[in-house]
């Protein structure tokens, strides 16, 4: 069974391409009750760990659909940043303490967690279940969480993009060029050791 990797906050996917990019990382703290309106209304908020199965999964969906991710990464010391992913914006850093406020205010007409507890915390999944609707996509088989999003997001060709995405992070890792038609950009470095939770 292949471990979970660790993205850096800098690496993203692009769905067009299918080549692995670089983008800006998460800046300052933000507060997005600041120049929000209801043009900005979320119709699917997808929440997720910083690892490669199910940050890929996560991306793609984002990049197809155009909706927000709040990206939870787990430091080595234990610690817990919440970077939140939205169209057309840099990324930015929310306070963790006031996620639960921060998802209310977006009113998601649903929230879709991809991974189990070891991507997402048992409890950010707890402090919004009696609020919205809340789907997990928490199975082992990342190929079924691909085709449950798919079909959520009407984008049909999502697993298929995602076991080539997948495929590549899997070269990346393992040294070799990254099968491309076109050139892929620098792969950032991916530590593969998953949190001690994770552990099997």
């Amino acid at each position: 069974m292949m471990k979970k990797r660790v993205l850096s906050l800098t690496g993203v996917f692009a769905g067009a391409a299918l080549c692995l990019v670089l983008t800006s990382g998460c800046a300052s703290t933000w507060n997005p009750l600041v120049r929000w309106n209801s043009k900005n209304r979320v119709d699917t908020l997808m929440i997720t760990g910083n690892y490669a199965e199910s940050r890929v999964l996560a991306d793609l969906g984002h990049l197809k659909s155009r909706q927000p991710i709040l990206l939870i990464c787990s430091g080595q010391d234990g610690t817990e940043t919440i970077c939140w992913v939205s169209h057309g914006r840099d990324a930015k850093i929310i306070q963790t303490e006031r996620f639960e406020e921060y998802v209310k205010f977006l009113t998601a007409r649903r929230i879709v967690v991809i991974g189990d507890e070891r991507y997402v915390p048992r409890k950010y999944v707890e402090m919004i279940r009696d609020d919205f609707p809340v789907l997990v996509l928490d199975s082992t088989d990342w190929d079924k969480n691909a085709h449950a999003l798919g079909d959520l997001l009407k984008y049909r060709r999502l697993p298929k993009d995602y076991g080539k995405c997948m495929s590549r992070v899997v070269a990346a890792y393992a040294g070799h060029p990254v099968p491309s038609d076109r050139t892929a950009g620098s792969a950032p470095v991916l530590p593969a050791t998953p949190p001690p939770a994770a552990a099997e």
